[in-house]
């Protein structure tokens, strides 16, 4: 599947969907390849321990043929910011491909 702004977003996603319930297993399966080889779902867990209480997906923007950023609204209890989260398309740990599965850099995730 090529990498696109559609699936930058349905990446995206399935991130929030699980930081919602605090689903640390299905947080880390959607987290890309190159970070998951240097970092454990323990590492996970340390930097995502509240959950969140909802989102919004806006829009991806392209940066270059394998990375996107994808605009979002995220809901916590005493509030909600605009974050930006960083998606890439990879085939493996370091190896970027438009044909790689698109998945988030967890500690890309920042406010816009």
């Amino acid at each position: 599947m090529k990498a696109s702004s559609k699936n930058a977003i349905i990446a995206a996603r399935d991130f929030l969907i699980a930081y919602k319930t605090l689903n640390h297993e299905a947080m880390y399966a959607a987290c890309t390849p190159t970070w998951k080889s240097a970092n454990s779902l323990n590492k996970l867990k340390e930097h995502f321990q509240n959950p969140i209480s909802g989102y919004k997906l806006f829009s991806a923007k392209k940066i270059t043929e394998v990375v996107f950023d994808v605009k979002v609204l995220i809901k916590v209890a005493d509030g909600e910011d605009k974050y930006l989260i960083r998606v890439i398309a990879e085939t493996g740990p370091f190896k970027p491909s438009v044909d790689g599965e698109q998945k988030i850099n967890p500690i890309s995730i920042r406010k816009e």
